[in-house]
């Protein structure tokens, strides 16, 4: 197995887990009334504490880094991780779920525009391709359910940013891991941090003025607790190390086409779990999304 099979198996597999633990995020979110920055605070800090505690017992080497270094994890951390998920709920409360995963996704674009314009990366005729069927296969498979898409100017400037940001966590990330020869797991770890702090100083920023973190009352219920062990442990520091690890093989273009399988086994997970309905539009974009990221794979496969 060559060296770009095995970064996009990488993806492949963190593309996955982030599709099935949105469909445990749902359930949290809407069986146990957990509001979604709550859920996305809990998802960052506990990450951060349990993959800081087992590097320490694994690997506590890959804990020490060198000063230079630490404005590049704040820099990922709180720009991309933190600002991914602080505008998809940001999105989220302006539009709805279809919406906000659509605008999310258009992050492949804003990432192949950028290598073409600062890389000086030809675009080529078959990545135009696997773009076009993939941002097809996204708006077939999201709006053709039962949920149409909801825009609001609000929303709508919310869910371009995200998808600037996923680009910018994805371009970055691959720096890191690449020119700067920093370990997969050491970036996910103090980029964590990084979030976990960013969050830490928005709660503060709360009290402050007065006002309740919203959902503060429910960390009382055990129960909820091992859903938020389960989406930080499987939800982000396994599939963001994983996606890591891809990106040194991977550019970071191809590792975002790769990743918009996610809302491809993000829905066959709500279908088969939570028995949510699949129209066969749907399913006709999630095979394009599929067609996208295979002829792409091959293209690469080819080149190795």
């Amino acid at each position: 197995m060559s060296s770009t099979t095995r970064g996009y198996l990488f993806v492949t597999l963190a593309a996955a887990l982030w599709g099935v633990s949105g469909s445990a995020a749902k359930f949290l979110a809407s069986n146990k009334a957990v509001p979604p920055f709550l859920l996305v605070q809990m998802r960052m800090g506990l990450s951060f504490l349990i993959l800081a505690a087992a590097l320490a017992v694994l690997a506590p080497a890959l804990l020490r880094i060198r000063w230079r270094d630490v404005p590049f994890f704040a820099t990922w951390g709180i720009v991309g991780v933190a600002g991914v998920q602080f505008t998809y709920v940001l999105t989220l409360s302006e539009t709805n779920v279809a919406t906000a995963i659509f605008l999310q996704y258009l992050a492949p674009i804003l990432t192949a525009l950028y290598a073409f314009v600062f890389d000086k990366q030809k675009l080529g005729s078959r990545l135009v391709l696997c773009l076009g069927l993939a941002m097809g296969g996204s708006f077939l498979l999201l709006a053709g359910g039962t949920t149409r898409l909801l825009v609001s100017p609000l929303g709508l400037a919310a869910g371009l940013v995200s998808a600037f940001f996923l680009s910018f966590y994805t371009v970055y990330g691959a720096k890191c891991v690449g020119r700067r020869s920093l370990s997969p797991w050491t970036v996910t770890c103090y980029g964590l941090g990084a979030g976990a702090v960013f969050w830490l100083i928005c709660d503060l920023v709360l009290l402050a003025m007065g006002r309740p973190i919203p959902g503060v009352a429910l960390l009382g219920d055990g129960a909820n607790w091992l859903f938020f062990a389960y989406l930080a442990i499987f939800a982000t520091v396994v599939p963001f190390g994983l996606y890591l690890i891809g990106l040194r093989t991977v550019s970071p273009t191809q590792a975002n086409l790769t990743g918009m399988l996610e809302p491809v086994i993000g829905s066959l997970t709500a279908y088969l779990v939570l028995g949510e309905t699949l129209k066969p539009v749907q399913l006709a974009g999630g095979a394009l999304i599929v067609l996208a990221v295979l002829l792409l794979q091959f293209r690469q496969t080819r080149k190795a």
